[in-house]
């Protein structure tokens, strides 16, 4: 039976955080428990993007600062806080944005870029979506523990983002284009497979109940730690409001031994916390799906084929600001083109001239660009949610 453990409580200062973080860690052994002193660790938050964790959009480096001190507390020397940030930010930003520039030089722990990292191409037996293989970053391979550090958060296209999903910050910018033109619940959870954390801790502390980039966090003060990303990520799932089965990245692992968990009644919970409060604090609408249904209500039509999360969410945020502005409705009939496969059509074939009789046919991100018939272009790889705003703005 998979162990998750899980605490919450008031935060009033730094010093909380690392207590927080030794209390949830206890159940399952203390990070002792996994690590030794000789070891080689690598840390890995989510830094998605530039932003401070509390805007929900990045890993509260203070969750990384306690478990650092954590190793250091065991004798742990050779520490490294590594992540590649989503196409289209360099993660240099992100290191700044989120304070973890700073932090890692005054502990002298080493901070990588995996997206500047070596690659290395590693063999994928289980599954068919990744074709055999996947190039994963040498600094994370190297490791001989690995600690995941996700967060708490929705997503445009797979719901949410939580463990599982985390570690394809691990894999190149070329790999993460890859992983959008196919199945990307399938082939993270094949990723899983290959790729395998020894410990993780989950910063609940600010949660991002919308998406991935942080426009609609919640204040939880909630840290969860396990061993076992399927029951780690299915009980955050219906702490959610899903059904862990509505979620195919877990559903996908689990069917290919990464984990055990869907079923979670038989997840051992540990600490002193009820789940039905914290999903009564979070509520039932989670995700862009409140969004998008409204979009479908004023007959807006997205034609989305590959898109990467950074385009596809700036996309949906845009639209979430017009909505705001009570002018959704002159966007009536219009017709949205994104993600890669339209730049690879070499033949016209996928072009929307004329396609539904759309009342304005709009191209969102540099994959459009060669499309016919456009009536708006907004370039970008990823294009800003503040720039396709002000695109639509200007238009309509």
């Amino acid at each position: 039976m998979a162990v998750v453990s899980l605490v919450r409580s008031k935060i009033t200062d730094e010093s909380k955080i690392e207590e927080m973080v030794r209390t949830v860690l206890e159940p399952l052994g203390g990070v002792e428990g996994f690590v030794s002193k000789g070891d080689r660790v690598v840390l890995k938050p989510n830094l998605v993007t530039n932003r401070k964790y509390f805007t929900g959009a990045t890993t509260d480096p203070l969750i990384v600062l306690a478990l650092i001190h954590e190793l250091k507390r065991i004798g742990v020397s050779d520490i490294t806080v590594a992540d590649g940030s989503w196409v289209g930010c360099p993660t240099e930003r992100a290191f700044t944005a989120t304070g973890l520039s700073g932090l890692c030089a005054r502990e002298g722990v080493k901070l990588v870029n995996l997206q500047r990292d070596e690659y290395v191409s590693v063999k994928v037996s289980a599954g068919n979506e990744l074709k055999g293989k996947v190039n994963i970053a040498k600094t994370v391979l190297d490791a001989d523990k690995l600690i995941n550090l996700p967060k708490l958060k929705a997503h445009a296209q797979t719901k949410l983002t939580l463990s599982l999903k985390n570690l394809k910050g691990c894999i190149s910018d070329d790999e993460k284009r890859r992983f959008h033109r196919i199945d990307i619940d399938r082939a993270i959870a094949e990723l899983n497979t290959v790729l395998s954390p020894d410990l993780i801790v989950l910063d609940g502390i600010v949660g991002e109940m919308t998406a991935e980039l942080g426009c609609d966090p919640i204040r939880l003060d909630t840290i969860v730690a396990g061993t076992d990303p399927v029951a780690l990520d299915a009980l955050c799932a219906t702490m959610m409001g899903y059904d862990p089965h509505e979620i195919e990245h877990i559903v996908h692992a689990e069917e290919l031994g990464v984990g055990k968990g869907l079923d979670t009644s038989k997840i051992e919970l540990k600490g002193d916390v009820e789940l039905a409060s914290i999903k009564g604090e979070i509520g039932d609408s989670v995700g862009f799906a409140r969004y998008t249904e409204s979009f479908q209500s004023y007959g807006l039509d997205i034609q989305e084929s590959g898109a990467c999360s950074s385009c596809l969410a700036a996309l949906y945020l845009a639209l979430k600001r017009v909505a705001d502005d009570e002018k959704l409705e002159d966007l009536q009939g219009c017709s949205f083109y994104i993600g890669q496969n339209f730049a690879e059509d070499s033949d016209g074939s996928a072009t929307p001239a004329g396609e539904g009789g759309s009342a304005y046919r709009i191209g969102i991100g540099n994959c459009t660009k060669a499309l016919d018939g456009l009536d708006i272009f907004t370039k970008g790889c990823p294009p800003t949610a503040l720039t396709v705003y002000r695109k639509l703005r200007r238009k309509f």
